[in-house]
This record gives structure tokens, sequence and C-alpha cells, in this order.
């Protein structure tokens, strides 16, 4: 491999070889904390050591968009469960627009109920039967809302409080091991001034990746991205495989 193509290249050549088959100092914390959180979570789990497994991946199951749907979210959960999935990836879009959203009627005379995107999600999780630890990678509807913060508090609870605000100005990325493969996790959106970055993998984000799979050299793995490595045709163009002339 040539080492002087750009990193983006190189980050072309990653995916091909590796996903397509399937910061700073302040975020390494956070980092390490979530993918310390998937290992527990798994070995607490204590799937039998079968040869074959599988997990489950799912993307923008918007918990709610315009209307609840965790009738929907559910069904996948017991899909992975008679799969015997030992865990599920979120790929993003967990939910759609402000947290807090009417959910039921009002009797007469009151204001309707009304129950947070993130509550909703993860009772939705918890009350699966059997339902296998289930994970996040970050998609851009995570800084709707209360923001990231409050979706990595729901899907990895105690993982935030070295955070600050509501996480939108961060990526979040991490990777994790199980039963010999690496999972990795990157997080491509974040705001600036006010202003959403929309599908970018930052110069620390792609340096993390590079190390992080030099050090798991040899492992079968997996990389999720709630964007695609292009994208042409629908909103905006996508090319995250090469740099920008």
């Amino acid at each position: 491999m040539d080492d002087r193509r750009p990193k983006s290249q190189n980050l072309r050549v990653a995916f091909l070889a590796l996903a397509l088959a399937t910061c700073a100092t302040a975020a390494a914390g956070e980092t390490a904390e979530l993918g310390r959180h998937c290992e527990e979570a798994l070995a607490k789990a204590a799937a039998p050591a079968d040869k074959e497994w599988c997990f489950g991946v799912v993307a923008d199951p918007h918990i709610y968009m315009y209307a609840w749907s965790d009738l929907g979210l559910a069904r996948c959960l017991r899909g992975w469960s008679a799969a015997k999935a030992r865990f599920g990836m979120v790929v993003g879009d967990l939910g759609t627009g402000e947290n807090l959203q009417a959910d039921g009627p009002a009797a007469p005379g009151s204001q309707p109920i009304r129950t947070k995107q993130t509550d909703k999600f993860a009772k939705t999780i918890s009350s699966a039967p059997d339902c296998p630890p289930v994970f996040l990678s970050m998609g851009n509807h995570e800084m709707d809302g209360d923001g990231k913060r409050s979706w990595l508090e729901a899907m990895f609870p105690g993982s935030t409080p070295r955070i600050e605000g509501n996480g939108n100005d961060r990526y979040f990325y991490y990777s994790f091991n199980y039963r010999g493969c690496h999972f990795v996790c990157l997080d491509a959106n974040r705001t600036v001034d006010k202003k959403q970055q929309l599908g970018m993998l930052p110069e620390e984000e792609l340096t993390w990746l590079e190390q992080d799979l030099a050090a798991n050299r040899g492992k079968l793995t997996f990389v999720f991205l709630h964007e695609p490595i292009e994208q042409h045709g629908y909103l905006r163009d996508i090319q995250l495989s090469w740099d920008e002339p």
C-alpha cells in the first residue's frame, strides 16, 4: 500500500476490505468507556460458546417520526432474539426531533401525556424478552432534541459524566472485540457554532481508526457508520471515500 495516499483514501481501503464484507484527547476517555461498556455487556450476557453465531443490525428505526414506531422496534428486537443474535447494533437515527413527544390521548381538561424518545427506546429494549445487548453508532438525528448525550446515557448508562452540554460538539467513536472479531463504530456528524456538519470524518477520528485497525490486524472486522461511503441523488451527495478537490 502506498502510505503517501490521503488518509481519506486509506479509509476507503479499510472500508472496502473490512466494512463492506458485512480525537482529540478529550474524546479518548469516552472512546475507551463506550468500548468497555460493550464488552462488559457481552460478558454479562454470558452467551453459549457456539461455533456459529450472529449479530443484528438495523438503521434509522426513528422511534418517533410524526408518530411512535416502538412496535416496529419491538418486532426487530424479537427477530434478533429468535435468531439468538449475540448483540444488536443500531446504526444511527434512533429518534427524530424534540425528545419529549405526546404519548397517548389526554383526559378531558388535562395536558396530553408526554414521553421522552430516549426513555421509550430504552424501555422497548428492556421490555423485549431475551433481548441481546443493544449498542449504538451515531447518526445525524442524535443531534436533535436533547442531543447526543441523552442517547448515549439511554444506551450506555453511566458513560457520560465527563461530557458537558448536549455532546453535539463531539464525535463519539469506539470499538470492541467479541469472539475473535473486531467491531468499530464511527461518527461523522457534529455541530459547530450552531451549524451541523454532516457526513464528515475528522482527522483525529481517521488517525484513531488507522491505529485501531492496526492494533487489531488479522481479526475479522466490521465497521459501522450511519452515512454511506458514497451517496448520489438523495438530499445531497456524500463522498467519504476520497478527498474533495
